[in-house]
């Protein structure tokens, strides 16, 4: 059985912010429970790697893409499973367009990937068109590409086992 997942988001490990902690500690658990698991984040050093709390964080080598990019962009992700060969990939609050990617490369790729999602509604200041369309995709995130992992329940149910 491969028990490998990949775990990618916005997790800050310089700065330790919530989702950081929170992915750390998540880790530990399915560590706990004999799975493999690897974390992608912005990490100190421009490492490739390092170890938190025995957990292995792999740098999201944000250099290499624009913020614009991530928000669209899935080649990190690509590489990060070809080299670690997961079977699961959790995504925690993915960018909408880089999901709808991840989850069609997932689906031909016969993995498992797992939508962590969190809401982000408000608006900071004056409402634009910009503000808008972002919340309109993050909706679409949520009520339509979410449900679209569900046709994988039936492949995780059998890996679980």
């Amino acid at each position: 059985m491969n028990n490998k997942i990949l775990y990618i988001g916005g997790f800050n490990f310089i700065k330790q912010n919530a989702s950081a902690i929170r992915a750390i500690e998540i880790a530990k658990f399915f560590k706990k429970i004999d799975y493999e698991i690897i974390v992608s984040g912005k990490i100190i050093n421009e490492e490739q790697y390092v170890e938190i709390e025995g957990i292995n964080v792999f740098n999201i080598n944000e250099k290499k893409i624009s913020k614009k990019d991530f928000s669209i962009d899935i080649t990190t992700v690509v590489t990060y499973v070809r080299k670690l060969e997961p079977k699961i990939i959790i995504a925690y609050n993915y960018p909408p367009i880089a999901f709808l990617k991840l989850l069609k490369f997932c689906k031909k790729n016969q993995l498992i990937l797992i939508p962590e999602i969190t809401e982000w509604h408000g608006v900071d200041g004056k409402l634009t068109l910009m503000k808008f369309l972002r919340a309109r995709l993050i909706d679409y995130k949520m009520y339509v590409l979410n449900k679209k992992c569900e046709k994988y329940k039936k492949m995780t149910e059998e890996i679980m086992r």
